[in-house]
C-alpha cells in the first residue's frame, strides 16, 4: 500500500516551511507536515546544517549561508563562531586576481569594517572600543600582525 497524502491533509494540514539555497539566494517554500516526514522517510529529503557567514568585501557586505562540513570544517565553525549570534565573520582579499574568503574573529572583523568604512550597526562607542583594544594589542605584541 502507498502512502498517500490525501486531499484534506493538502488543505488543512499542518505546514512547515522548507529553504533550499541556491546561487540566486534562499528559496523558501511551504509543505504540509505530512508531506514532509513521509519524504524524509523515503529518504527523499536529508536535512542540511547551514551557518549565516557575515562576508566583508571592499565595499559591502554579504550575508550568505554555508553547509557545515562542506563550506566550513566544523574545527573552523568552533573556533571562529560568534557566541552571541551563532554567526561567523569573514573578509575576502585577492590572490592572484582570485577572491579568497577568510574566517576571522567577529571583533576583527567588525575592526576592518571600520578600517574600510563600512557600517556594521555598531555604535560609535563600540567602534572606538573596538579600534583601541585592537590597536593595544597590536602595540603589545610589537606591531606584529594578530
Amino acid at each position: 500500500m502507498e502512502f498517500s497524502l490525501g486531499f484534506l491533509d493538502a488543505i488543512f494540514g499542518k505546514r512547515v516551511i522548507l529553504e533550499f539555497s541556491n546561487p540566486e539566494g534562499v528559496r523558501k517554500v511551504s509543505v504540509t507536515e505530512k508531506w514532509f516526514k513521509e519524504m524524509k522517510h523515503k529518504g527523499h529529503i536529508s536535512p542540511i546544517s547551514t551557518v549565516r557567514v557575515h562576508v566583508l568585501n571592499l565595499t559591502r557586505i554579504d550575508v550568505m549561508k554555508w553547509v557545515i562540513g562542506k563550506d566550513v570544517s566544523q574545527e573552523d565553525l568552533e573556533k571562529f563562531r560568534d557566541t552571541s549570534s551563532n554567526d561567523l565573520y569573514a573578509i575576502t582579499h585577492f590572490e592572484d586576481g582570485k577572491p579568497v574568503i577568510n574566517l576571522m574573529k567577529k571583533v576583527l572583523w567588525e575592526y576592518a569594517a571600520l578600517q574600510l568604512g563600512i557600517a556594521t550597526g555598531i555604535s560609535e562607542e563600540e567602534a572606538l572600543k573596538i579600534k583601541t583594544d585592537i590597536e593595544s594589542l597590536i602595540l603589545s605584541r610589537g606591531g606584529k600582525p594578530i
